[in-house]
């Protein structure tokens, strides 16, 4: 592949990111290499991503199901406990009140909300209501040495990490220049402190880890 036909294919602005990096990454002879490597990469992390979504998401409505009832979404005591967004941010209780309306089931609202919902469910705003008493029951295999905030707080944290790096993947945009051993790690341990099984059953069938043993960032 020329990199006359991938300018004119994909834009050398998208390709410049790769061609100011190519000089760090001496494993990759060209820039469309690099280009096919961040693409099969990005895919690849689709396989955990699926996972750490479902799991974290079915721990936390759980949770707000023992706190607001079977169906909870329907609940007005947790409608009101869902912050008030300023105007050109992520609306939750427009969402959720959006969403239900559509369904007759918790079941497909849970699928149905965004990941940033689900993350907002571990802020601080919900650790008296939720997480204080329960996130044990949760995340069961989380760190039993902290406390619940603390444990609280890494999973807000790892969660934040998992969504930037789903958005990235999302809208197709360069991920080599993260720390993708980091997101993996996060996404895996996040898995693991809800269920160990199922942790290694992903790492069983996932291919990031080979894919990453083939990168290897020089110094500038």
């Amino acid at each position: 592949m020329s990199n006359s036909n991938l300018h004119y294919a994909l834009s050398a602005s998208r390709l410049s990111t790769f061609e100011n990096a190519l000089a760090y990454y001496p494993q990759f002879s060209n820039v469309a290499e690099f280009y096919m490597w961040n693409a099969q990469i990005s895919a690849a992390f689709l396989v955990p991503l699926h996972f750490v979504e479902v799991v974290s998401r079915n721990a936390i409505a759980h949770t707000i199901e023992v706190k607001f009832g079977e169906r909870w979404p329907w609940s007005a005591q947790f409608e009101r406990s869902l912050p008030n967004a300023a105007p050109n941010h992520y609306q939750h209780r427009n969402e959720l009140i959006r969403t239900r309306k559509k369904f007759r089931h918790t079941g497909q609202v849970i699928a149905e909300l965004k990941f940033v919902f689900w993350q907002t469910m571990m802020t601080k705003r919900f650790y008296q209501t939720l997480w204080q008493n329960h996130i044990q029951q949760a995340f069961p295999n989380c760190n039993h040495h902290a406390t619940a905030e603390q444990n609280r707080l890494r999973i807000y944290n790892d969660l934040e990490r998992i969504r930037r790096l789903r958005n990235r993947i999302a809208h197709h945009e360069p991920i080599f220049n993260r720390d993708l051993n980091a997101d993996y790690d996060a996404i895996t341990d996040l898995i693991q402190a809800r269920c160990p099984h199922t942790a290694r059953w992903m790492q069983t069938h996932q291919q990031v880890t080979s894919l990453l043993s083939k990168i290897k960032r020089t110094q500038p």
